[in-house]
């Protein structure tokens, strides 16, 4: 946006002041011709007002043939008033010379100062008139003419010109920049807004069109933080009031006799059950905003998780990684590392759990041998309740645990991502925003 503006004013200024400039010499050059002209008709009054005729100007036998000069008759008109039947023809100085009185010869040229041959020069000219005054006789005569005019100087110096150019551009820079904040700042809430619906509201400044701009997208954060709040005690509210039937339901399962049937009812009460605390776990998070951020030794929480997992009998395996020291949520990357991990059982069969710090980015990866995810669902599988079934066998779980694990993540300043691996499976990626602290040596985990 700044770019865009900022060639506009460019362009827009520079063609201003070609413009300029061409109207400038334009006018210019007419005030020199307008003053050439005024000379020679004051040359033409001291004619007729001199005997003899003063230096420059000579009578003439006739009119001869030329170019008409009408702009120099009307300047004649005007000065004498009693002028009639002017006409004025622009000549060659050759051609006044013959028509009128032999000049007298031109003094010698002294040749030891005989100026040096230069550019050819314009021929001189001269203008021949014939007019009459009162009742009198018309008369004829020529007046020299003033020399013409040389290249016309620029109108303005090279140094001016560039004080000028550098000034423009140092204004439009600033127009530029003054003008492409207020969306700037647009951009950076609108991303804000993306990571947290509760994120300040934008202050109202700038022209009259970016204040509305801005209103309005406030007005928009209030919505959607309504909107979702909303959704969120709803969800709520539907999860609490359902705990109450369970329980009810669990306890009233102990009565029937067929075991078999019993065993399968109980399980879906469980899961029902389950179901019921991610979503109750889920409107807590959205409600929440607020993360205090200690410093956590990685290594040694993700070592923790893997034998857990290993003491229970899963396939875990973690590769032993040197201290790392990240500022985070120790609960809440629990939470979201052993979600990972149990996915990766749950779909892959196995799990293999590795960190590394990368381009200064801490990160921990978590890798199946599973079926993998379709590209296009990669993203999706974030969703509520997105369940891709149809690409991971298995069907269970809530369809809520990479939900509330990306709300975890963007808590404590990570991110999740997923991709597939080359020969099959699926890589799990959580990865610290901030660059990783520096590593102390110690022994393996």
């Amino acid at each position: 946006m700044a770019g865009r503006i900022f060639v506009v004013l460019i362009v827009g200024i520079a063609a201003a002041a070609l413009l300029a400039s061409a109207l400038a010499g334009i006018q210019r050059r007419a005030e020199v011709a307008a003053e050439r002209a005024d000379r020679i008709v004051d040359r033409i009054v001291a004619v007729l007002e001199s005997d003899p005729p003063p230096p420059g100007t000579r009578r003439l036998d006739r009119l001869p043939s030329g170019i008409a000069a009408p702009a120099i008759a009307q300047r004649i008109a005007a000065r004498i008033s009693d002028a009639r039947d002017v006409a004025v023809v622009s000549v060659d100085a050759a051609v006044c010379a013959r028509v009128g009185p032999s000049p007298p010869p031109p003094p010698p040229i002294d040749q030891r100062r005989a100026p040096s041959v230069g550019p050819e020069l314009p021929r001189p000219l001269c203008y021949a008139v014939r007019l009459a005054q009162g009742a009198g006789r018309p008369v004829a005569f020529a007046v020299d003419a003033p020399p013409r005019p040389g290249p016309s100087e620029p109108i303005a110096s090279t140094a001016f010109l560039a004080a000028l150019a550098i000034a423009t551009v140092a204004l439009a820079l600033i127009v530029a920049r003054m003008a492409a904040r207020p969306i700037a700042r647009l951009g950076a809430a609108a991303q804000d807004l993306a990571a947290d619906l509760d994120a300040s509201p934008v202050a109202e400044s700038g022209p009259g069109d970016v204040r509305r701009a801005i209103a309005a997208f406030n007005d928009m954060q209030v919505q959607l933080r309504r909107t979702v709040e909303e959704r969120t005690y709803m969800l709520a509210a539907i999860s609490h009031d359902l705990r109450s039937p369970l329980t009810r339901m669990r306890l009233r399962l102990d009565g029937i006799d067929d075991a078999r049937l019993r065993d399968k009812l109980v399980t879906d009460v469980q899961a029902m059950t389950v179901l019921i605390e991610e979503g109750l776990e889920l409107a807590r998070l959205s409600r929440e905003t607020d993360a205090a951020l200690v410093p956590v030794d990685i290594a040694a929480l993700v070592a923790s998780l893997c034998e857990d997992a290993q003491d229970v009998g899963q396939p875990v395996s973690f590769e032993p990684s040197t201290r790392i020291v990240e500022r985070t949520q120790a609960d809440a990357l629990r939470r979201i590392v052993t979600n990972l991990i149990d996915n990766a059982l749950l779909y892959g069969g196995e799990a293999r759990v590795w960190i590394d710090t990368d381009d200064g980015a801490t990160s921990i990866h978590i890798a199946d041998r599973g079926p993998g995810i379709p590209i296009g669902d990669l993203d999706r599988v974030f969703d509520p309740f997105r369940r891709l079934d149809t690409a991971r066998t298995g069907g269970q779980g809530s369809g809520l645990g990479l939900t509330i694990a990306r709300l975890l993540a963007r808590r404590i300043g990570c991110t999740i991502g997923l991709r597939n691996r080359q020969h099959g499976g699926l890589f799990a990626n959580v990865t610290f925003a901030r660059p990783a602290a520096p590593r102390e040596a110690a022994a393996r985990t």
